[in-house]
């Protein structure tokens, strides 16, 4: 459920601002919304303080997780947070400019090779001595115009590319010929990007050497965020008349609280109810068994707005669902099982509901693999749990039969929900007419695609919903302003069988998922196993190509499984996932100070 929140307006003495705020981060439950915009100078430091902190902290990280594991390792200077973070800035910029350098140089470097190496001081002594030396490149097809007395040299030639040395007497010129000389040897530039090279690893090597340092730098970081949050927000309050104040939203069940804190240290509190047109933040409380779906939604970075309904008990079992038809592997599917328990394990403090959703979601591909016969694109009558295997599953028909018949529960879920919350009005009947057209839909859809006959109600259903939905969707004040709704009302019932239709996509996506298997496991029995090398490259085509496969359908899944949720079935609900989440103003990462 998303719980309920109240909006919060809380004044207290300007002078009193910083020991307010923390007794109010101490608190943890007020999500704030600044009055004013965040600004000021001590923000802005530290901001960049902790901006320089992060970037050391990734820099670390990125280099001890490159560096190979029996490299030599540059042996870190034991400071203090604040200290390595310094040295890293500096070694990073010093990174910087060598790389820079080191680009140069090799630009320079590839311009000047053909040429050989030579110390250009000896052009300048030549020239001294009357005599003037041009270095010149030129197509083989397009050879340069000598002037009188000048003589060419060919020193090197690259396909159709001369690259010569014209020596004359007097200024010579040659116009898109002409190579500027260089400023210092072949050998220089070599030996300088040799250095530069050491220097780079060397720096990269004390990055690395730094690998137990981030538990340390981890806790700089949180410090300094959390500095940064508390700056904002005395800089995002407001102020008149000595009094400052700053709004938010808390939990209603949170608001006692408030209240009782306002009454110890002497703050004055507006506890509101929010209004429609203010961007209240999400929470959402689910029951325990319910909360895995939580990693989809982290993943895919969606939350439903405060107003909007929490769906999150019907995403969880038919994302479920759809996991399974999509993958459609047992074989997968305890692969999936296998490698979650195995991540488990090794990851025993990691948070739980990931390696739950993980597990359900198994689960549920290695039952609809089971029912319906699949073992890595095999053949069945000799695999494990045969005898579970229903054959009404194995005919394409009855499987898209399923998936219309999937897509219309799912919809209808939607329908009814929202009939529910508006029970009262009348509008609650233009639900019910939705229902009517979505299960229409269904009929004409298993007919178009799967060639069974609809039955012969379905057409007076169909226009039973439209007539309901029509006279229900707005009321006569109402269509003043949304009358558009009503236009385009023909075009919304073609949605619906679109909808309904794309329920297809769970059936298509499972087909190429076997058809792939099977393509690979036909590969690796073309080459046989009749010798160990043939057997080597058969056991490579089976695991590459199913690793292929397992990559797709993990796609197909973000794609299509996802898609159902958020956007057949959101639609249906109108919902728009517009949820802001729920940050209280917290102290998260260090401990109380008095």
């Amino acid at each position: 459920m998303i719980t309920p929140m109240k909006k919060l307006t809380l004044l207290c003495l300007e002078r009193d601002q910083h020991k307010t705020l923390t007794e109010l981060r101490d608190l943890g439950v007020v999500h704030l919304v600044h009055v004013e915009a965040p600004e000021g100078a001590d923000l802005d430091s530290a901001r960049h303080k902790l901006s320089l902190a992060e970037k050391a902290l990734d820099t670390i990280r990125r280099a001890a997780k490159e560096a190979d594991p029996g490299q030599a390792l540059g042996v870190p200077d034991q400071g203090s947070p604040v200290d390595l973070v310094a040295t890293i800035e500096q070694m990073t910029d010093h990174r910087a400019t060598l790389t820079e350098e080191q680009h140069g140089l090799l630009q320079e470097k590839a311009r000047i090779e053909p040429f050989g190496d030579f110390d250009p001081s000896q052009l300048n002594d030549l020239h001294h001595h009357g005599l003037t030396l041009r270095l010149c490149r030129s197509a083989e097809k397009n050879p340069i115009d000598l002037p009188e007395g000048a003589t060419s040299f060919l020193i090197n030639q690259d396909g159709e590319t001369a690259y010569s040395l014209v020596i004359g007497q007097g200024p010579v010129q040659f116009p898109g010929h002409d190579v500027a000389p260089p400023t210092q040897s072949l050998g220089t530039i070599s030996s300088r990007l040799d250095a530069i090279s050491v220097e780079l690893a060397t720096i990269d090597s004390t990055f690395a050497g730094h690998g137990s340092a981030p538990a340390a730098l981890v806790i700089h970081v949180d410090t300094l965020s959390e500095e940064a949050d508390f700056l904002e927000a005395r800089s995002g309050m407001g102020s008149a008349e000595r009094i400052a104040y700053l709004q938010g939203y808390c939990p209603a069940e949170r608001v006692a609280s408030i209240e009782s804190a306002a009454g110890e240290h002497g703050w004055g509190t507006v506890i509101e109810e929010t209004s429609p047109d203010e961007m209240v933040p999400t929470l959402l409380k689910s029951p325990k068994w319910v909360q895995p779906i939580k990693a989809v939604f982290d993943v895919i970075k969606i939350l439903p707005g405060y107003r909007e309904q929490d769906i999150s008990i019907v995403f969880l079992i038919f994302f479920s669902i759809f996991f399974a038809m999509l993958i459609g592997d047992a074989g997968y599917g305890l692969l999936f099982l296998a490698g979650t328990w195995f991540a488990r394990f090794k990851m025993k403090k990691a948070p739980s509901y990931p390696f739950t959703m993980l597990t359900v979601l198994s689960i549920g591909t290695v039952i609809w693999g089971t029912l319906t016969g699949n073992y890595f694109g095999m053949p069945t009558q000799h695999a494990p749990f045969s005898g579970f295997q229903i054959d009404w599953l194995t005919d394409q028909k009855h499987i898209m039969s399923l998936c219309f018949l999937i897509g219309a529960v799912h919809m209808t879920i939607a329908h009814v929900w929202r009939m529910l919350t508006l029970l009262g009005s009348k509008k609650a009947l233009e639900q019910v007419g939705w229902i009517c057209v979505v299960w229409g839909m269904f009929f004409h859809a298993r007919n178009l695609v799967a060639g069974v006959e609809a039955p012969g109600f379905t057409n007076i259903m169909l226009g039973g919903g439209v007539v309901l939905i029509a006279l229900f969707m707005a009321t006569l004040q109402e269509l003043k302003t949304e009358w558009i709704n009503l236009a385009m009302l023909p075009l919304s019932i073609v949605s619906a069988l679109v909808d309904v239709i794309s329920y297809i996509r769970l059936f298509a996506v499972g087909m190429a998922s076997l058809a792939v298997a099977q393509s690979f496991n036909e590969m690796a029995l073309g080459i046989g196993f009749s010798n160990v090398f043939a057997g080597f490259c058969a056991a490579l085509i089976l695991f590459f190509g199913h690793l292929l496969n397992i990559i797709l359908c993990g796609l197909a899944v973000l794609v299509h499984g996802v898609r159902l949720n958020t956007l057949e079935f959101s639609m249906h609900m109108n919902m728009e996932w517009s949820g802001v989440p729920y940050t209280p103003f917290a102290r998260t990462h260090t401990q109380r100070t008095e």
